[in-house]
């Protein structure tokens, strides 16, 4: 009877003095000894690389499922359709939440509205209206708005006034001297005191370039008057236009300064300041007259208001210097040449 050994060490042919966790014994046919070795593979079992890995990849060659289909054929495979489970409102919806990249097939987006704060890095031209261009740089300030100008096909800010707004204007093949937004139907020959500015409020209806400003001297003065033109700022003059010069006041008739000078649509200031005190030619408020701003009376004793000329006692400035007094369309001295 052979009795079992209590321990490895017990048996004569086995040469295995410090084995380890998962060591395997293995026969040694020179040494005629059993000694203990690492299980190849790190593992135990009886599937051998020569049956299952015959191509020695390291990958098993083939399982019950694969059904002996290679890796090439597994990746191209077409996937089956999915549960309708997994479509909108389903039981197990798919969300799409996190999902990156884009869909294969582009997709419509659903209807949708937005309040305003949600609209964020809007691409826009703040100068164009329905495809029409805003005039730029023009200031918007109080009492302006914008106006369509025709001519030039673009919105322009024009500065509010009391006048009419008539769009249009004459333009037949002759000499055109104007005060633009006026009519008028008699002139008077009144003094411009010397030193005093005198400022005529005029509209300009469109987009025009004028090329004279000029005076009518009707008594001569020795001494000079200095024309201007100053942008309209809320009802008095602003900023300067244009210097154009002066003209001698020594003797008497039209006298005039040729310029070039763009108005776009819009209310404007023209303005002279004599060295003397000549006699100019204003206008006659006792025939038919038509301002293109509402007139002003400064006291209430008499139901009229007949003052649309501000004045002020100064030498120019840039802006404007401030008028303190007004009076009548006598003091209507400037004209405009269009053409």
């Amino acid at each position: 009877m052979i009795k079992t050994p209590d321990t490895i060490h017990n048996l004569r042919d086995v040469n295995a003095a410090s084995p380890t966790e998962d060591d395997v014994l293995t026969y040694n046919a020179v040494t005629k000894l059993w000694g203990a070795e690492a299980a190849a593979g790190g593992g135990a079992g009886d599937m051998t690389k020569a049956v299952y890995d015959i191509d020695a990849d390291g990958v098993v060659d083939n399982s019950e499922k694969l059904e002996a289909s290679t890796k090439a054929q597994v990746q191209d495979h077409a996937p089956k359709a999915h549960a309708s489970s997994h479509e909108d409102v389903g039981a197990d919806e798919i969300s799409v939440a996190g999902l990156t990249g884009l869909l294969a097939t582009a997709q419509t987006p659903a209807a949708h509205t937005h309040v305003e704060a949600d609209v964020t890095d809007l691409d826009h031209n703040a100068q164009k209206i329905k495809s029409k261009t805003v005039d730029a740089p023009q200031v918007a300030d109080d009492g302006k708005f914008l106006q369509y100008d025709h001519a030039n096909s673009k919105f322009v800010l024009t500065a509010g006034g009391g006048g009419a707004d008539y769009p249009m204007k004459l333009k037949p093949d002759l000499t055109r001297w104007v005060m633009p937004g006026w009519y008028s139907q008699g002139y008077i020959t009144v003094a411009a005191y010397a030193g005093n500015i005198y400022y005529l409020p005029i509209f300009v209806s469109e987009t025009t370039t004028y090329i004279a400003i000029g005076i009518n001297v009707a008594t001569a003065k020795a001494g000079t008057a200095d024309l201007r033109i100053f942008n309209w700022s809320d009802g008095v003059p602003g900023s300067l236009v244009l210097n154009a010069g002066t003209v001698d006041t020594g003797t008497t008739g039209v006298k005039e300064i040729n310029i070039s000078q763009q108005l776009a649509r819009g209310y404007y200031f023209l303005a002279v300041r004599c060295s003397g005190s000549p006699s100019l030619r204003g206008l006659d408020k006792a025939k038919p007259v038509a301002p293109p701003v509402s007139g002003i009376n400064t006291v209430t004793t008499y139901p009229d208001a007949p003052n649309v000329i501000l004045i002020v006692s100064a030498a120019y400035a840039d802006p404007a210097p401030a008028p303190t007094a007004i009076n009548t369309v006598y003091y209507a001295f400037v004209h405009l040449r269009e053409n």
